[in-house]
């Protein structure tokens, strides 16, 4: 008897071990797979550098750990038992708080100044921002700072005690706040301005496994931002009703964002949230056309479609890389939209941070609009007399503009330099270097490009160039075509391009040169006469 009993276990610890192996080869259950979990590990391919370097080993060892069969399960099972017996959990970024609160890292860390960046670099910053504001407001468009409310500091109470011993003076929100009142920074806090709601708020504002505010807390944002842009420019934005509230424990959106992450077994019990049913007027409202640069509190309310509901477009710039155009994402093109003429359009623009992303505010916005709308005269004056003056199609053209527009010749050559240079200032730079670059691996496209440059008797280099920046308005094209509403007649237009960035286009558009080239044959007029008239003509004609 006792034999069978033995014989019995064995027979299953061996079935429970052949099980895993079993699903592996073919699965027989459909499991639900880990949330979170941004990569998985590819099977390596041998090479005998990198098995004597020992990486080919442990990427092997890596790919076998996520072979195994039921590997979801049994990870569930042991977060839910760390979970449930120690209120702790093995999610990346993913703190356990008390009443087990749950926290996203970066918040706490920012709420005790481990993040601290010094009060040099923040000085720096908010003197860069004041000159941005000012120039940036000198052509009409409001530049705003919001400080969206964090977890962290709306739910200190519930913060891990080992978390609230390490706790220092300085902290990147109280620097940042104490200068921008200095300097008087367009400065929306709604974090200090939901710390004065926590006493009696209506509704709860924070999700309890979420990290991101919940959708009442999201209204209440937006309304604020709203009053001030109409405050602002004195407009009538449409009307903004959420007073009407439906209670609901059925999580939408970013409500249970943090719970996801905990691949428990079993899920957190929900909690009764807020959910407010939007009642927005539009009729006889204006829409701005704003810009939002932020992090990912923004994303909350793109989900919801609120913002095409009261701005003249949904756009809005994820960490100042990725391009979220109604609703569509476009990873890593920010940087390759005209930025001059981008920020020229706007009425506002909004830079938005949360206690999460203080120390990357503000994603290098700032030093980009800097270089473009704090040049100085010397800059101009430069361009204007070793380029514009010497040119004596371009200074004609610049005489002329001048009677027509009543002003002095001085004035006007330092209105089109002054042009001219924030152009190419937005034109050049990373996205230009980056199309040459691959230009120079790619040896068809190489060879295109210097055939190109004996046919028109150019150097390499500035076909080389032409091409790129050709490339790079191709790839604008493609991110705005179809997406963005055209302006009306009647609303902020960007500067009139100047006759000489016309006639680099037409250089740089092999068709229209070679139509220009047959006019001025049929005209009897020199190449370089003809690409003036034609660039006066489009000019009149966009």
């Amino acid at each position: 008897m006792k034999t069978k009993i033995r014989y019995g276990i064995l027979v299953m610890i061996l079935i429970a071990l052949a099980i895993p192996a079993i699903y592996r080869l073919k699965p027989f259950l459909n499991l639900a797979p880990l949330t979170g979990v941004n990569s998985v590990a590819n099977k390596p391919e041998w090479s005998s550098e990198a098995y004597w370097e020992g990486r080919y080993q442990d990427d092997v060892n890596k790919w076998i750990n996520e072979q195994f069969g039921f590997r979801t399960v049994l990870v569930r099972l042991i977060n839910q038992f760390r979970y449930s017996v120690f209120s702790t959990s093995r999610a990346p970024g993913v703190v356990v708080g008390k009443n087990r609160e749950l926290y996203i890292s970066s918040y706490l860390e920012e709420y005790i100044g481990k993040n601290y960046r010094g009060f040099s670099m923040l000085n720096d910053i908010t003197l860069r921002t004041k000159r941005v504001q000012d120039s940036l407001k000198a052509i009409g468009v409001d530049l705003v700072v919001v400080f969206a409310p964090g977890k962290a500091s709306f739910k200190a109470e519930n913060i891990p005690t080992y978390y609230l011993n390490a706790k220092k003076d300085s902290t990147n929100y109280k620097t940042y706040c104490q200068l921008f009142k200095q300097h008087n920074i367009n400065f929306i806090d709604l974090n200090s301005y939901f710390l004065k709601l926590k006493p009696k708020p209506p509704h709860p504002l924070f999700p309890k496994f979420g990290a991101h505010w919940n959708h009442h807390a999201m209204c209440i944002g937006l309304d604020t931002i709203l009053k001030r842009i109409e405050q602002v420019h004195h407009i009538d934005v449409p009307d903004f009703d959420y007073s009407q509230i439906r209670l609901t424990n059925a999580s939408k959106g970013n409500d249970y964002d943090i719970g996801i992450l905990m691949n428990l077994k079993k899920e957190l019990p929900k909690e009764i949230m807020p959910y407010p049913v939007y009642k927005i007027n539009e009729t006889n409202k204006e829409k701005p056309d704003v810009l939002v640069v932020g992090d990912s509190y923004w994303w909350c309310l793109v989900g919801e479609n609120l913002p095409s509901r009261f701005f003249k477009r949904d756009e809005y710039w994820f960490y100042n890389k990725d391009i979220i155009l109604n609703g569509e994402k476009k990873e890593n093109k920010v940087r390759f939209v005209n930025l001059f003429q981008q920020v020229c359009q706007r009425k506002t623009i909004v830079l938005l941070s949360t206690e999460a992303t203080y120390y990357l505010f503000p994603y290098n916005f700032i030093e980009r609009l800097e270089k473009l709308f704090c040049i100085d005269n010397k800059q101009v004056w430069d361009l204007a007399n070793t380029r514009i003056r010497p040119d004596s199609v371009w200074y004609a053209s610049i005489i002329q503009k001048a009677k027509e527009g009543g002003i002095s010749t001085e004035k006007q050559l330092y209105r089109d330099a002054k042009y001219t240079l924030l152009d190419e200032l937005s034109n050049t730079g990373e996205p230009r270097a980056e199309v040459m670059a691959n230009i120079k691996v790619d040896a068809n496209w190489l060879k295109q490009i210097e055939e190109k440059a004996k046919q028109e008797k150019r150097s390499f280099e500035e076909q080389l160039i032409l091409d790129a920046d050709f490339m790079v308005k191709e790839e604008r094209k493609l991110i705005y075509e179809g997406l963005t509403p055209k302006p009306k007649s009647d609303e902020t237009k960007a500067p009139k391009e100047d006759i000489a960035s016309i006639i680099n286009r037409i250089r740089a558009d092999e068709k229209w040169l070679n139509y220009v080239k047959e006019k001025a044959v049929k005209e009897k007029r020199s190449l370089e006469a003809q690409l003036s008239v034609e660039a006066e003509y489009t000019q009149k004609n966009p």
